[in-house]
């Protein structure tokens, strides 16, 4: 499984700080960058280091949609709704 397969391929420490799975630690508080739920941080032998939801929300995105899909979409939205002249021109 590569990490663009990983269904939350990073989480939220308590400071805020991005934290990818490899750089993780058991015991450490984690949070969904989507919904906001609390994460849990999940390896062993057999399984590879990766963000699960606790419980699972109704409402986050990484549910539905690829994390590589939403990147795309806030890549998208930022140009667009910046009020910049870089407009992102989709004809």
């Amino acid at each position: 499984m590569t990490d663009s397969e990983l269904r939350i391929p990073y989480a939220l420490n308590e400071n805020g700080t991005v934290t990818i799975p490899d750089e993780a630690a058991r015991g450490e508080v984690y949070y969904c960058p989507e919904c906001s739920a609390d994460l849990v941080f999940r390896f062993g032998p057999r399984v590879r280091k990766h963000f699960a939801h606790k419980r699972i929300p109704e409402n986050c995105r990484f549910l539905n949609e690829g994390w590589l899909h939403i990147s795309a979409k806030h890549a998208v939205k930022g140009p667009c709704h910046s009020g910049s002249e870089d407009m992102v021109s989709l004809q």
